[in-house]
């Protein structure tokens, strides 16, 4: 059971599952022809923004591994461990801040080269699709909490 709080501790710290995150990342939105369309975006801008992409891929994918697959552990047991002191978890947790907070400085970074490639007009576009993905997300993340509550009623009503 600490395990599970441990693990699920993680996930909400490092944001992983959060809406501020999940919402606003549409991945290779520039190859997803309703979106390529709706922004008119030309075989050219298509190229360049995947030629920024390919050229972040390494860089993102090394401290996102780091992060995934040593801080996180790391954290995780830690946190589980009860002879853990303050200043122990306060270590983990920090490098774990600082790895996503490298990533998402990385991703940002991306984020500007590619809007360099757009026109304004298109950037404004982008900022409606993300502003409408987001909500979509949102309203999501709602459903289920309205799910998950109506169960737990159930539950409770068997009892």
């Amino acid at each position: 059971m600490k395990l599970i709080a441990a693990i699920l501790f993680v996930l909400l710290i490092s944001g992983i599952y959060t809406e501020s995150t999940a919402g606003s990342r549409l991945g290779k939105w520039w190859k997803k022809p309703e979106i390529k369309k709706e922004m008119s975006l030309m075989p050219e801008q298509e190229k360049k923004i995947e030629e920024v992409f390919d050229s972040y891929k390494g860089r993102i994918s090394a401290p996102r591994m780091e992060l995934e697959d040593q801080l996180k552990p790391f954290f995780i047991q830690k946190f589980s461990d009860p002879d853990s002191s303050r200043e122990e978890l306060l270590t983990a947790a920090t490098l774990m801040w600082s790895a996503k907070d490298e990533l998402e400085k990385l991703r940002f970074e991306m984020f500007l080269d590619i809007r360099e490639i757009l026109t304004l007009e298109q950037r404004g576009v982008l900022f409606q699709i993300k502003k409408r993905y987001r909500e979509q997300f949102r309203e999501k993340i709602r459903a289920r909490k309205g799910a998950d509550r109506d169960k737990e009623g159930e539950i409770g009503a068997s009892d």
